[in-house]
């Protein structure tokens, strides 16, 4: 993703473009944060703090990305973790 943005665009302070790398630690933390994990949770409400503060653009992305992420964690086939029943995970800490 930095190698697409050029270099430019990393050191560019006009704000899009510093909200970019932050909103993509976002979406991976809510991700964790729907499959039940509590410190990407705390992760995601802080980097998606930043990004809506950063600019007006990434509101609308950074509630669609929380509802998504909150429709996964209570829908009804909700397991805990992706792809299969709780425990099947090899490790506690994955």
């Amino acid at each position: 993703m930095m190698h697409a943005m050029t270099s430019w665009g990393l050191v560019e302070p006009w704000n899009p473009y510093v909200a970019v790398l932050p909103f993509l630690a976002y979406v991976i933390c809510a991700w964790g944060a729907a499959n039940g994990d509590r410190a990407s949770l705390i992760a995601a409400v802080t980097a998606g703090s930043w990004c809506a503060q950063a600019h007006l653009g990434f509101v609308p992305l950074t509630l669609a990305v929380a509802v998504l992420a909150l429709g996964w964690r209570v829908g009804p086939s909700s397991t805990g973790v992706i792809g299969g029943p709780p425990g099947w995970w090899p490790c506690r800490w994955c």
